[in-house]
């Protein structure tokens, strides 16, 4: 008997994915923060929708170290702006 092989493309190959198997992409979100010093006091203040959501949760208004440590340890990455009073002129 003669055997022959059937040479189709590869489910990879059809489907455009690649064979790299467990690795996962992980996408960092970022939380926006500011410092303002109000009376020789610096503060940590949210400066987008997600860390005002974590402030709601926490029922603060500012931040402290000791929470922006734990938000880390929950992947996400803190990013510090500037604290524009004026806004964009």
């Amino acid at each position: 008997m003669e055997s022959f092989t059937l040479n189709l493309p590869s489910f990879y190959g059809i489907y455009g994915y690649t064979k790299q198997q467990n690795t996962e992409q992980k996408i960092m979100k970022s939380l926006k923060v500011y410092y303002k010093n109000v009376y020789g006091n610096d503060l940590i203040y949210s400066g987008c929708k997600d860390s005002n959501t974590f402030l709601s949760l926490l029922g603060k208004k500012t931040f402290s170290k000791y929470d922006l440590k734990k938000i880390k340890t929950l992947g996400y990455a803190i990013e510090f702006i500037t604290y524009n009073p004026l806004g964009d002129l």
